[in-house]
């Protein structure tokens, strides 16, 4: 099966919602996305009462959408036994076979815009 990437080259969003993609796919099986936390104005740069929300959805005809998954990534320098943690992602093994395209719904809470750089991958 191929790998499909949807490079997020960096930009800041909004507080609100904006859609990244939508990705066309083939037969895959993995759809995660990936946010670099140390850009300048992204999410370690950023107040704790910021945060983003990430929700990946698929479609098998461009039109119906269906979540898949999803978390949210709170702002602020986050540490855990292992150190840093630079990346924030999330990812799902179980993207339906009917499915022919990918996006991210990203939304910005708090009062700061946030910048992202990262990928949304499919494989």
């Amino acid at each position: 099966m191929p790998t499909h990437t949807l490079t997020i080259n960096p930009t800041t969003l909004p507080v609100g919602v904006t859609t990244i993609g939508p990705l066309p796919i083939g037969n895959n099986s993995h759809a995660g996305i990936s946010i670099d936390r140390t850009i300048a104005g992204g999410l370690n740069s950023v107040g704790t009462d910021s945060a983003l929300s990430v929700l990946i959805q698929t479609s098998p005809d461009g039109t119906t959408w269906a979540d898949l998954c999803g978390a949210t990534f709170e702002g602020g320098i986050t540490v855990t036994g292992h150190g840093q943690i630079n990346t924030s992602s999330v990812d799902t093994g179980d993207v339906p076979p009917a499915a022919t395209q990918v996006k991210v719904i990203a939304t910005v809470t708090g009062p700061s815009p946030i910048a992202i750089a990262g990928a949304v991958t499919v494989t």
